[in-house]
């Protein structure tokens, strides 16, 4: 078991104490191991979005744990990741971009010109 992995076992035990479902560590460990084989599964949707938290509240149906307890469980493992649950980033657009107001053209300034093809016949 690697260090993140144990990392993440860890949070998931601290999380679920936190929020006062009484779980031992064994359990944490059933609940993460088989969260990431569902996320591994399913590996088509994009950034995992709901995956994640579909898992948990399915694992924890079938468990018998409350649902609202194994979402919050789900976004506070998640809201440590660095990637976003969410494909467009909330932190805006990157700084050399320049500002960006319709008087000043700052649109026009990033947007992508159009590529021309032109289409030339072969010989014969």
């Amino acid at each position: 078991m690697t260090v993140s992995r144990v990392f993440t076992l860890l949070e998931v035990w601290v999380v679920t104490r936190l929020i006062g479902l009484p779980i031992d560590f064994l359990d944490a460990l059933m609940l993460e191991s088989l969260t990431g084989a569902i996320r591994g599964a399913i590996f088509v949707v994009p950034v995992g979005i709901g995956v994640q938290e579909s898992a948990f509240v399915l694992l924890g149906a079938l468990f018998g744990w409350p649902a609202e307890a194994m979402l919050a469980i789900s976004l506070a493992t998640r809201g440590r990741g660095s990637r976003s649950p969410f494909p467009v980033s909330s932190a805006g657009r990157s700084s050399r971009a320049g500002p960006l107001s319709a008087d000043s053209g700052g649109l026009a300034r990033r947007t992508a010109r159009p590529t021309q093809i032109s289409f030339r016949p072969g010989p014969g």
